[in-house]
């Protein structure tokens, strides 16, 4: 443990996370189930201190890992402010010259001369859902609004295009 360590943290819209999360567990084979399934009945076989419960968090904590306000005071309550970077994946998205920059800055260390150019994510169409229901991505912002504020606050990102 360096306690001088100093962390980056990159952000994605949480809604947009937990679809991700679901294609590419879908892409490897591990899902096999809808992700309206997934993010409603399909939490509960997360939830217990079994090897299987524990080893499908892994696999399955589509809606878990986008509650950042929660994880974030965790990571402050060990780590002074001033050792963190937080990003959010959109900026990087846009403009990764820029974002580039800034993390060289905030490590100490010169930024590369090469300029980068912004990318397009790609989701492969292996899965038979390829796009997200109004229906899952209300009820998926109806679980992380107050997270989200929490999360506003304590990493002082500009994230109020998430809420909604």
């Amino acid at each position: 443990y360096n306690p001088k360590i100093k962390l980056i943290f990159i952000f994605r819209h949480p809604v947009d996370r937990a679809f991700s999360h679901w294609h590419m567990q879908r892409r490897k084979s591990f899902q096999t189930k809808s992700f309206s399934w997934a993010i409603r009945a399909g939490r509960r076989r997360l939830f217990g201190k079994s090897y299987q419960a524990i080893r499908n968090h892994k696999f399955f904590s589509y809606v878990e890992r986008s509650y950042y306000g929660k994880q974030l005071e965790r990571v402050l309550r060990l780590f002074p402010r001033e050792q963190l970077l937080f990003l959010r994946f959109e900026d990087f998205n846009a403009n990764p010259t820029k974002t580039i920059q800034e993390i060289s800055e905030f490590l100490g260390v010169p930024a590369p001369r090469k300029k980068y150019k912004p990318f397009e994510e790609a989701v492969s169409g292996l899965s038979n859902q390829t796009i997200l229901s109004a229906k899952d991505a209300e009820y998926l912002h109806s679980l992380y609004d107050e997270d989200l504020k929490l999360f506003a606050k304590l990493s002082g990102l500009n994230v109020t295009s998430w809420f909604h």
